[in-house]
């Protein structure tokens, strides 16, 4: 298992929910992995990136 965070830190409102222009609960897009980096990105031009966690084994927290 290879864990990720993202690079730009949280993307949320500040109240936990997405920012507006992006959907919720959950964002259409494709994810590309390359190397240690992973870059999502959708049909609404978002486009976020990841770094992996080496030696992580499991996430940050928990999404409810």
């Amino acid at each position: 298992m290879r864990l990720v965070r993202a690079a730009g830190g949280r993307l949320d409102d500040g109240s936990g929910n997405p920012p507006d222009g992006w959907d919720n609960p959950s964002q259409a897009g494709m994810l590309t992995v390359t190397g240690d980096e992973a870059v999502f990105t959708d049909a609404a031009g978002h486009e976020e990136h990841f770094d992996l966690r080496p030696g992580a084994d499991e996430p940050l927290e928990l999404c409810s």
